[in-house]
């Protein structure tokens, strides 16, 4: 497991050169915290607890996971974390048994736009892979949009078809 370098101490000082105390055996802490801390015990004081994660994010009830031992942890960098490693391991191409070329690949024979509108994808992770939902195969890479719409029709063709018949019996003729 690679370290993570902290960008703010759990109080929420940012974690600059100005800010921070090396100690002897290496490890960083927060000036304004360690002299804190050190007026706390000569009064015979607690320190307060934390109130921000080591990358500065304020803990909140919305934004904190608390373990069954007590322990908080940051809701927005696990989060991150998870999209790090998703990505990391192939993303949505992975799921569909996809090769990072070959969703490149696709997303070029498409004009890098969706399969179905035409829109424009600024990147192949802009848009969704389009998948068969019995077979698993990759169809094409589609808006949200558009993707969204195959599967509030079931992937159905005959409801599809149901209801383009009902746009051009409904349609109002210029």
């Amino acid at each position: 497991m690679t370290s993570r370098q902290h960008t703010h101490c759990g109080r929420g000082h940012e974690l600059t050169t100005d800010n921070t105390y090396v100690s002897p055996s290496g490890k960083r802490q927060c000036r304004a915290c360690k002299l804190e801390a050190n007026r706390a015990w000569k009064k015979g004081q607690a320190t307060a607890p934390f109130t921000h994660c080591r990358r500065g994010h304020l803990f909140t009830p919305e934004n904190t996971y608390v373990s069954s031992r007590g322990s908080r942890s940051c809701k927005i960098c696990a989060i991150q974390r998870q999209m790090k490693q998703y990505f990391q391991n192939g993303g949505a191409a992975a799921r569909h048994n996809l090769t990072s070329e070959e969703h490149e690949r696709l997303w070029v024979s498409q004009n890098k736009s969706c399969a179905i509108c035409h829109k424009q994808l600024a990147s192949r992770t802009d848009g969704v892979i389009d998948h068969d939902h019995i077979t698993g195969h990759a169809r094409g890479i589609l808006c949200t949009n558009c993707n969204t719409a195959l599967g509030k029709f079931g992937d159905s063709v005959e409801r599809l078809a149901r209801a383009i018949e009902y746009l051009n019996a409904t349609r109002i003729s210029d």
